[in-house]
């Protein structure tokens, strides 16, 4: 038996050396079971001979995808060892991927048993790493085609296995985001976003951004799927100073510009070269012979905004009277239950998406700041032109009464990082020398570790601006606290409760609730962070949410979801439920059991 195994083995292994696949063929049974490695999901489609194969046909279709794809360079038997009707040889193999001309250099291990002279059974053990590394070495080039020539299958093979969805085309600069965006492959665009794609990354020659491109392009449909992906609607082109409005009017693509402006397009622009949006319209109208009907269009729907615009404004009676310190009439519109968190139109202006409470706080009229507060204004509503929050507004402009007025809400999240520098309020408080800000902010607890996008920390920003013998500089050092332990009084113990919400549509319809359900979600994020969210889910295809949160009353539940959701009026709260630790449970049950066993008295 032994004698016959190990001559089957020489005739597979020389056959092998000599590259001579019928003769190696000749050796494996009709039935053969056939292992090329062990499956793993995914891999076979980096390297397509691998897998499990049930009979010669298989195997020899195996055969011909790795003949297609790759040449032996060279095979050499290393170790045979014959145990009865099996074998087990180490081999060594050099063989070219002829997509990349790489090379991939390995030893494996085969293990076969034979039978009536014919091998039954074939496994092989391989690192494939090996030759993933050679096989992919051509990645971004694949991808690059891929999204040139709407390839999505090619775009998922590589994208999954390391190829960088930020990948930049040499000869063009663009990212192939931006080629996707620009030729309107939404597939691609989405599978290229899903890996991690920067909706916001900029092309190498112009400084234009994805959405300049699928504006550019007349992609409606990718325009939507890059601004529910976050791609910034008023980016300005590095070279030109187009935003992508300006970009759909020069390409007559009037649908686009009222999409861009029914989600906040600036209309205050002015390009690098000194137009502005009314000069481009007009630039448009006087060069084009073809397409005028569509630049009209598109100009009707700037003229319609402008006026949407004005009417919004005159509308904003809370915001007019916080404005102009206006306490009575403040009061007045709130008990007629004017929204207390109504934004500010876009109007490329300093109040631009401002709720009234940020105006107060950053305006100093601390008497309204109260009243807004106490008819459920959100404490940590985001204006999205620096990333601030109220505390940010109020200590920046050394408003330290209103900033104590702010550290006492419930929920507020006094270590919110602002977007466009990573300053918390207290980094603000101290950058721009407010020493009492400063101040009341440790009082409440802020956290002196955490730094701004320059590396900077309170401590080392107040050495710089105060001095290293100034009273906040010298707070700063002596507690050298971290991780927001106050330096007041702890706050009473916290209640955890199971919070079940249900989507109630009301007058609208569920793309006006998405919309609405943008701001809950950022709401959610500024209250996980502030502690009171300590976990929100939605349920898989219900209209239902479920919150875990951390309130230290009651009353302080009711508050929040009462006044500060702000899809409150749309949200029916099913159920409501305080949870206690079950640990506590259990040594409280452990407890009763033991005492149910001692022996009672007489």
């Amino acid at each position: 038996m032994e004698h016959t195994t190990r001559h089957i083995a020489m005739q597979w292994f020389d056959a092998l050396k000599r590259g001579d696949g019928q003769a190696a063929l000749a050796c494996l049974d009709e039935d053969v079971h056939w292992v090329n490695n062990p499956g793993v999901k995914g891999l076979s489609d980096i390297i397509p001979w691998l897998g499990d194969f049930h009979g010669l046909n298989a195997v020899i279709k195996s055969f011909e995808i790795w003949g297609q794809l790759s040449s032996v360079v060279s095979f050499d038997l290393v170790k045979l060892v014959i145990d009865g009707d099996e074998v087990f040889a180490v081999v060594h193999e050099v063989a070219t991927i002829k997509a990349t001309g790489l090379n991939y250099d390995i030893e494996f291990i085969q293990r076969f048993r034979v039978a009536h002279d014919k091998i039954v059974e074939w496994k092989s053990y391989w690192d494939t790493v090996q030759g993933i590394v050679p096989f992919r070495g051509d990645m971004q080039r694949r991808l690059i085609r891929a999204a040139k020539d709407n390839q999505l299958h090619e775009a998922q093979l590589v994208l999954p296995f390391g190829c960088d969805p930020n990948t930049v085309d040499p000869d063009t600069g663009e990212t192939v985001l931006m080629i996707a965006a620009g030729r309107g492959y939404s597939d691609i665009v989405r599978s290229l976003i899903d890996a991690g794609a920067d909706v916001n990354g900029v092309d190498r020659r112009a400084g234009a951004t994805p959405l300049h491109k699928a504006a550019q392009g007349g992609h409606l449909e990718i325009v939507r799927i890059l601004t529910e992906a976050g791609a910034f609607i008023n980016a300005q082109c590095a070279s030109t100073g187009h935003t992508p409005l300006v970009e759909a009017i020069w390409f007559k693509c009037p649908d686009i510009v009222g999409f861009l402006l029914a989600r906040g397009a600036g209309l205050a622009i002015d390009t690098h070269y000194g137009f502005s949006l009314r000069q481009h319209l007009d630039y448009a109208l006087q060069v084009n012979v073809r397409g005028r009907e569509l630049i009209e269009q598109a100009d009707r729907a700037v003229a319609a905004r402008r006026q949407s615009d004005a009417e919004r404004i005159h509308k904003q009676r809370l915001m007019a009277a916080v404005k102009s310190a206006g306490m009575d009439q403040v009061k007045s519109l709130l008990a007629q239950g004017v929204s207390v968190d109504e934004r500010y139109p876009i109007v490329n202006g300093f109040d631009d998406d401002h709720t009234p409470l940020l105006v107060a706080c950053r305006d100093g009229h601390s008497d309204i700041a109260r009243e807004l507060l106490r008819a459920g204004a959100n404490v940590n509503a985001v204006e999205p032109t620096f990333g601030a929050v109220p505390l940010h507004k109020a200590v920046y402009n050394g408003h330290a009464d209103i900033a104590q007025i702010l550290v006492q809400q419930p929920g507020i999240n006094i270590n919110f990082q602002g977007y466009t520098n990573g300053y918390t309020p207290l980094l603000d408080s101290i950058w721009h020398g407010y020493q009492d800000c400063a101040m009341v902010l440790l009082d409440a607890g802020a956290r002196s570790d955490l730094v701004g996008h320059d590396g900077l920390t309170p401590l080392a920003l107040a050495r710089d601006v105060f001095g290293p013998d100034h009273q906040v500089t010298r707070r700063l050092t002596e507690t050298g606290r971290v991780a927001g332990t106050p330096l007041v009084q702890p706050k009473p113990p916290r209640t955890l409760y199971y919070v079940q919400m249900k989507w109630v549509f009301r007058d609208k319809n569920i793309d006006d609730l998405f919309r609405l359900e943008v701001e809950e979600t950022q709401h959610a994020e500024q209250t996980r962070d502030s502690g009171m969210v300590v976990g929100i889910w939605k349920v898989a295809s219900q209209h239902r949410v479920i919150a875990i949160v951390s309130v230290g009353s009651a009353e302080e539940l009711d508050a929040n979801s009462m006044f500060r959701l702000p899809m409150r009026n749309f949200l029916e709260f099913e159920a409501v439920w305080p949870l206690c630790e079950y640990g506590n449970f259990t040594r409280q049950l452990i407890e009763h059991v033991q005492s149910l066993a001692k022996p009672q008295s007489r």
